[in-house]
């Protein structure tokens, strides 16, 4: 994610993956992500590294809100896989990021909530699969779901394995995640708490405010 003047235009640039990716890993999974082709991969880091046991890679086509607006750009979600704890690989990452405003992101807590269980974590992902679909329809849902501000960003991704299904993902808060189940309750999104650097979630916090007209 780049640096600029209004952090806030750059701190949702960053991609996540759904919550089978994190369960590749018996350890801790940290997303980030960039600009640039799924071989660029994440900056000074490579699975020969002593904290790292693997690195996953794919395109993804994200939409955020900054400046009052929707922003859309394609970027690489970078996933690594780790046992060290996720404070040590935060710091590690921030080490070598090519950016002053980094995001990154985790799994808390080990994992997928129930989906109809009332969460008390704060910061969520959600992220659901949705077949028979082209990535055009696929990314007006995940656009939507910015405009009217029930998420923070989303990220529509194409499933290799699957014919005609895109993953749709999209960071929000728990307050927000009500509006989602409610108003658009055909997407069966699977809910995923969040850990991760302070600033990125101050972000998601102060982005996925829905306006009154949405209530």
């Amino acid at each position: 994610m780049r640096a600029r003047s209004n952090p806030k235009a750059g701190w949702c640039r960053a991609a996540v993956g759904g919550p089978d990716l994190w369960q590749q890993s018996g350890g801790v999974g940290v997303l980030s992500s960039m600009p640039g082709s799924p071989s660029r991969g994440m900056g000074g880091l490579s699975a020969s590294h002593d904290a790292i046991h693997g690195i996953h890679t794919s395109s993804v086509r994200s939409f955020y809100w900054a400046e009052k607006a929707i922003r859309e750009e394609q970027e690489v979600r970078t996933l690594l896989d780790s046992e060290v704890p996720f404070l040590e690989l935060r710091r590690l990452v921030e080490s070598v990021h090519p950016y002053e405003l980094p995001m990154i992101v985790s799994a808390a807590h080990g994992g997928p909530l129930i989906a109809k269980r009332e969460s008390l974590e704060k910061y969520l992902m959600g992220a659901v699969d949705v077949n028979e679909t082209t990535a055009e329809e696929a990314e007006m849902i995940a656009k939507e779901l910015v405009q009217i501000r029930y998420v923070a960003c989303s990220h529509v991704e194409k499933l290799e394995d699957k014919e005609d299904t895109h993953r749709v993902t999209v960071k929000t808060t728990a307050g927000s995640r009500t509006h989602i189940v409610r108003e658009f309750g055909g997407l069966d999104f699977e809910w995923t708490p969040l850990q991760g650097n302070r600033p990125f979630l101050q972000w998601v916090e102060a982005a996925a405010v829905p306006s009154s007209a949405e209530l």
